[in-house]
């Protein structure tokens, strides 16, 4: 690594001139997230960095799955002269990509999280002499590379080169690469995340186009209809056995249909199935106007059957009409097999199979007659039609998932639903996998009871993993988009003032005014401290890189300590309790870490009570654990409030100021020292937070 030393020349100062430019570029680079497509954005945020820098060349280095090796896509340069491909190619013998062998030092500290600062290129390490040699051939006089992280893993780094002069690196520099390298990292899971959705959208059209050419092609009429019973789409075979257009049918009434007897309708009206066989006579449906038809003195021979289409809340959202006419049986047999090979194709397109409940016997056969894949992940045997017991295939239902499907089940034997649809999770060979299934009625008994019930499951793992996966980029999305906003305006407000202040008092003379500003100034400054500590809290914790130094303690000195932190920002009328005769226990953690664990449930405290008193206490809870207490006889909390208290970014009061991130990185902090958190409370009466830590051996 570099040299770190401050040039003379270079400006630290994160409220003077660097600090304006780096919250202009800041909120450049947020609007360019929200308003850029994500492979254009990259390139925009890149130049933003450009430009902040005054540096010669910006870029990013991805590793490919592997991690061995690095690409580089996204490049911004000063001068738009040769870029890093160029120069790969002509060092490489064409290639574009550095591999961790030729490149073992660079890439080696890439993969680890470690930074590389380069001032001048004498500071590299003799164990860097290959790299050396090819960045001043590449005309490097200073360079800084952060990692960049996703889903806590290090995905890759941004670079930031000078050709034209030396830049010396300060730690505002290095603190300010770190965040623009967080930015991009959005920035980079945007793209990804749009990729997926982008896919999906693929897939989603693949499956309508597969359900319009079914319907296109069968050789059945279908009608479709809606929750009114007005006709919204037809196919060509219905047209044809109808003798009429789509200009002139659509739009009639299901229910105004004089062929279809009263009781048939009144029974489709109420929800239920309806079959029918009759003379269609064409001379009728011209009489009654009900739509107009070339088939004039004809009559045929139809069976036709409604089925009511509902949503998951079992309404009735529309109906559908199958109609056949019984003219030819031996020209409806070949389209029958015709019809069954598309059947085919759309069951094994959607990866489905069929399978029949037998009500009396108490058995399932499942059929695979249909199927081109292997079932094996449905049954141990390789035969087309199996037959099993309900216990044995429904049994494997996840836990969480049985009772609600059996449910539905019973409801279908009695007869009280005529179909129904689930998705569940179902275990074979130890693995879970998420089926969806339609489950319908289609023989009854002498006693009209369903004796036979028909099902078309549907394995939706695939989909469902990647459901699961486009919910969570989301939230993790939000969930950062959130932390940036809110950091972004917490940071503002201490700024304003620290500079605001500073400008008066350099325009005054009144010494009693300059010093109620300096005071406002330091607790501003202490302010911004605390936002800033909790913001490289958050990120070392979200991206896994939190590292904790666990030793034997005494919890006395760690609470004195945490309290004399704190001791400099007590209010008026409030007294501060804790007991110095208190023995001394030893306990197993880290001790700077509890430290800022107590400072954080005492800030909390303080911020909430304006009178009274705050105790910091701690005894053996029990022969492993001890318990530390921080209780206030503050404004206290209402039962909504404590179940919301440790989640990121909550702030019981929005007026108060800070991230709302210090109880979720106490709880956090605790948690990852084996310890466990909670908080006693009463709206009016003030609250008491907990935790426990385990005891040290010693004691």
């Amino acid at each position: 690594m570099g040299n770190n030393t401050q040039h003379p020349h270079s400006d630290a100062n994160p409220t003077g001139e660097e600090g304006q430019s780096f919250r202009a570029t800041i909120q450049q680079i947020l609007h360019i997230i929200t308003h850029s497509e994500a492979s254009v954005a990259i390139n925009d945020g890149l130049a933003q960095v450009l430009s902040y820098f005054d540096s010669d060349r910006v870029y990013i280095g991805y590793f490919d799955e592997t991690e061995s090796c690095l690409s580089f896509i996204h490049e911004i340069s000063a001068d738009g002269k040769m870029n890093l491909d160029d120069f790969l190619r002509s060092q490489f013998n064409g290639s574009t990509v550095l591999y961790e062998k030729d490149f073992p030092w660079w890439i080696g500290n890439m993969k680890k999280g470690i930074d590389t600062v380069i001032s001048e290129m004498q500071d590299l390490p003799p164990e860097a002499a290959f790299e050396q040699s090819l960045m001043v051939k590449n005309g490097l006089k200073s360079t800084l590379a952060t990692s960049i992280y996703s889903e806590g893993k290090i995905r890759g780094f941004i670079g930031i080169e000078f050709t034209r002069k030396h830049h010396y690196w300060t730690a505002s520099d290095i603190e300010n690469a770190h965040f623009f390298a967080d930015l991009f990292s959005i920035l980079i899971e945007n793209k990804q995340m749009q990729k997926t959705i982008k896919d999906s959208s693929v897939e989603i059209f693949k499956s309508n186009a597969i359900f319009k050419i079914v319907f296109e092609a069968l050789p059945i009429g279908i009608e479709l209809y809606d929750e009114n019973g007005y006709l919204i789409d037809i196919n060509p075979y219905d047209l044809n056995i109808l003798g009429t257009t789509r200009e002139e049918i659509l739009g009639i009434n299901l229910f105004d249909n004089p062929t279809i007897s009263a009781e048939n309708l009144e029974r489709i009206r109420s929800g239920k199935e309806a079959t029918f066989e009759n003379d269609y006579n064409y001379n009728t449906i011209n009489e009654k106007g009900y739509y107009a038809t070339t088939h004039s003195d004809k009559v045929m021979r139809l069976i036709g059957k409604c089925i009511p289409l509902r949503d998951r809340q079992d309404e009735v959202f529309g109906y559908v009409l199958l109609v056949h006419h019984d003219t030819s049986y031996y020209q409806e047999k070949e389209k029958l097999h015709d019809s069954l090979e598309k059947l085919k194709m759309a069951i094994n397109s959607a990866n489905s199979y069929i399978w029949e409940y037998d009500v009396k016997k108490d058995d399932i056969q499942i059929d695979f007659s249909l199927l081109d894949y292997e079932h094996n992940k449905i049954v141990d045997t390789d035969e087309a039609v199996v037959q099993t017991s309900r216990d044995a295939h429904l049994g494997r239902i996840h836990e969480d998932d049985i009772e609600r499907v059996l449910g539905q089940v019973q409801q279908i034997i009695a007869d009280k639903i005529p179909s129904f649809t689930e998705t569940y999770r179902q275990y074979f060979r130890n693995e879970l996998y998420w089926y969806t299934t339609f489950f319908r009625t289609y023989k009854y008994d002498e006693n009209n009871k369903p004796s036979k019930i028909i099902c078309l499951t549907r394995d939706i793992t695939k989909e469902r993993e990647n459901e699961l996966a486009l919910i969570n980029e989301k939230e993790m999305n939000r969930v950062k988009t959130a932390f940036i906003e809110n950091m972004s305006h917490e940071l503002r407000t201490p700024l304003n003032v620290i500079v605001g202040f500073s400008n008066i008092i350099a325009d005054t003379n009144d010494t009693e005014e300059n010093s109620y500003f300096i005071d406002l100034i330091r607790k501003n400054n202490e302010i911004l401290l605390q936002i800033i500590d909790s913001i490289l809290s958050f990120t070392k914790i979200e991206s896994g890189a939190m590292q904790y130094v666990v030793n034997d303690v005494d919890l006395k000195e760690i609470c004195r300590e945490a309290a004399s932190l704190k001791s400099s920002n007590q209010k008026d009328h409030i007294q501060f309790l804790f007991d110095e005769n208190l023995p001394s226990i030893k306990t197993r953690t880290d001790r700077e870490r509890m430290v800022q664990v107590i400072f954080h449930l005492l800030d909390n405290a303080y911020k909430f009570t304006n009178e009274g008193t705050i105790s910091l206490h701690y005894y053996p809870y029990n022969e492993k654990e001890v318990r530390i207490e921080i209780s206030d006889t503050g404004i206290g909390l209402t039962e909504e409030e404590i179940s919301k208290m440790f989640k990121h970014f909550y702030k019981a009061d929005e007026f108060q100021v800070g991230l709302g991130l210090g109880l979720s990185i106490a709880k956090k902090i605790i948690e990852d020292l084996g310890g466990s958190v909670g908080v006693n409370s009463k709206k009016g009466e003030g609250s008491t937070f907990w935790f426990h830590l385990p005891l040290a051996l010693s004691n």
